[in-house]
């Protein structure tokens, strides 16, 4: 008898000290990226405790402004603009990796409290951010300008020193996550990755949806109540494209639909097209973070999955459906959902450090 209860005790040592070999390999990997990850989320989600404080950076702020260039003259001579952006980074002369942080339609635009709040984070953590300044992010006009803007910060971030080049990501909010996948299909896999959260596929599917409030997705429908700000946006964009006489009749029930006015008006359909993603999905050749509440709003999650779908199989894709956002806001931990954020934003973290 005592020998089967001294086998028993060696057996339980054995598997006691494999554990304690695992969970010391999987904290030398991966310990840097989750305290990271938790200082992070302790200071985007409410109600977290931030408790991970020790070994953060000290921030150093600047805005830089810096030429790009927007085409040529009659003289055939170079012409440009200049382009502001908010740079919060880790201080100091060391190379940090780097995210562009680009918001989607705010009228603080980059000084957004939650934007900062979570550039400061990201910061504290070691990595850097740069924000670009938009006059029509600030005032909710759908531009294709841009989408250049975000080609321009990322040509500007690998000609600084402390950026590490090949270490830059691209993180796009609702809009600007549809712009964002649109700016990554010209960038080659030159960005590390990019991150589009509450995005939709196509412009003129999201007036559809708005107009007869369904989502479909793999021919599927259900009904889908939107938020009065995209209506109001899409309907201020009809009037100046289109005149208020006819985006009226795009949003009555026995309106005109967008298939008559496409047939009638091609410049309008490209308009459309040039700021939606699904046309260049295809041509993305970097790792892609897709991130939808299921409850949003503004844009339905069916766009997520149809923008899912349409990559290519052979990228490295992570796709969540969460539903503890307020369209691109955190607003609880209290949730299975808080586990899928986590492991979202660890991922990002670790391609990072």
């Amino acid at each position: 008898m005592r020998h089967y209860f001294k086998d028993k005790r060696k057996i339980f040592y054995i598997i006691l000290r494999a554990c304690l070999v695992v969970i010391l390999l999987f904290l030398l990997l991966w310990g840097e990226s989750l305290y990271r990850t938790a200082y992070i989320i302790s200071h985007v989600v409410p109600g977290v405790p931030k408790w991970f404080e020790l070994g953060k950076y000290d921030i150093q702020f600047d805005e830089f402004e810096f030429k790009r260039q927007i085409g040529t003259n009659d003289l055939n001579k170079v012409d440009y603009t200049t382009q502001m952006v908010d740079i919060h980074r880790p201080k100091g002369p060391q190379k940090s990796s780097f995210v562009i942080l680009f918001p989607g339609f705010t009228d603080k635009g980059s000084k957004d409290p939650r934007l900062v709040n979570f550039a400061e984070a990201l910061a504290a953590a070691g990595i850097g951010v740069v924000i670009p300044q938009s006059f029509t992010i600030r005032n909710s006009v759908l531009t294709t300008n841009d989408i250049d803007r975000i080609k321009h910060t990322f040509t500007f971030l690998q000609g600084e020193t402390y950026v590490a080049k090949k270490r830059i990501g691209i993180i796009g909010f609702s809009v600007a996550g549809s712009y964002v996948l649109r700016a990554t299909s010209s960038l080659g896999s030159e960005p590390l990755f990019i991150l589009s959260l509450g995005a939709y596929y196509s412009l003129s599917d999201l007036i559809v949806s708005i107009v007869t409030e369904k989502a479909v997705y793999d021919g599927h429908e259900r009904s889908w109540k939107p938020n009065p700000f995209p209506k109001k946006l899409l309907r201020d964009y009809l009037n100046k494209q289109i005149g208020t006489e006819k985006a009226e009749e795009v949003f009555t029930d026995n309106g005109i639909t967008l298939e008559e006015l496409s047939r009638d008006n091609k410049k309008f359909t490209e308009k459309l097209d040039e700021l939606s993603p699904y046309p260049i999905l295809s041509e993305i050749k970097t790792t892609v973070f897709l991130m939808h509440d299921k409850n949003d709003g503004n844009t339905p999650v069916e766009d997520a999955r149809k923008i899912r779908d349409a990559l290519p199989e052979n990228i490295p894709v992570y796709y969540t459906e969460l539903s503890i956002m307020n369209h691109i806001t955190p607003n609880t931990f209290l949730s299975f959902d808080f586990i899928k954020l986590f492991r979202h934003v660890l991922s990002i973290v670790r391609l990072l450090v």
